[in-house]
């Protein structure tokens, strides 16, 4: 049970929108898979994640025009200090984003991955909600060969959040230094060099997260 000065809330968190820099993941259009974690939301959880497949185009998150049920992450209480993590993978392919959701459905039930599919509704292969984050990320490094290329983290405290809605914002990261590779020149100087381009942390977005306080 929370105590009086915990702030304990009830809030409905939603994806609002999603920036990454197109001088590092370019400017065509593409799907990626996006994972949100709560971070010790209350007392013994730990952690909640949700899982989502978004397209971008130009850098953005195309999230303007899908319905709540697609931007919404988490309805839950939250008290004390708790923390958020969003992390976004590399481009993935229509086929290997089915196979993860798949797998994971799977996993999440209790089934074979590839019996999962028929038991849950196409519309909602595309979705994973409270997923252990560390079996998504190992799920996916697996199924769709994808790594994490940003992330990015807040902490909170559930007596700040007085207002009835309210926007944050998460900037993402790097998750890995970028490198290029220059050929070398003359006789004793021909193979290549890597050099360091661009160093991890570095940042190259942000996520807009709505926080809406239920009454």
């Amino acid at each position: 049970m929370a105590t009086k000065d915990s702030g304990k809330k009830e809030l409905e968190i939603l994806l609002d929108g999603m920036e990454l820099s197109t001088a590092f993941f370019g400017t065509g259009s593409c799907q990626r898979i996006v994972t949100v974690e709560l971070v010790w939301p209350r007392l013994q959880v730990a952690s909640k994640s949700a899982v989502k497949l978004y397209s971008f185009d130009k850098g953005k998150a195309k999230i303007a025009s899908l319905p709540w049920v697609k931007r919404v992450l988490f309805k839950e209480g939250v008290e004390r200090r708790f923390g958020i993590v969003v992390r976004v993978s590399e481009t993935v392919t229509a086929t290997a984003v089915r196979k993860f959701f798949r797998n994971m459905a799977g996993s999440l039930l209790g089934i074979a991955g590839d019996f999962a599919e028929d038991a849950i509704p196409s519309k909602y292969v595309g979705d994973a909600v409270a997923a252990p984050f560390d079996y998504a990320k190992k799920e996916l490094k697996a199924s769709v060969e994808a790594e994490i290329v940003a992330e990015g983290n807040l902490d909170l405290l559930a007596s700040d959040l007085t207002a009835s809605q309210s926007t944050i914002e998460i900037p993402l990261a790097l998750t890995k230094n970028l490198y290029t590779t220059t050929k070398g020149h003359g006789p004793h100087n021909s193979g290549q060099k890597r050099q360091l381009k661009t160093p991890e942390g570095t940042v190259v977005g942000k996520a807009s997260l709505q926080m809406l306080v239920l009454e």
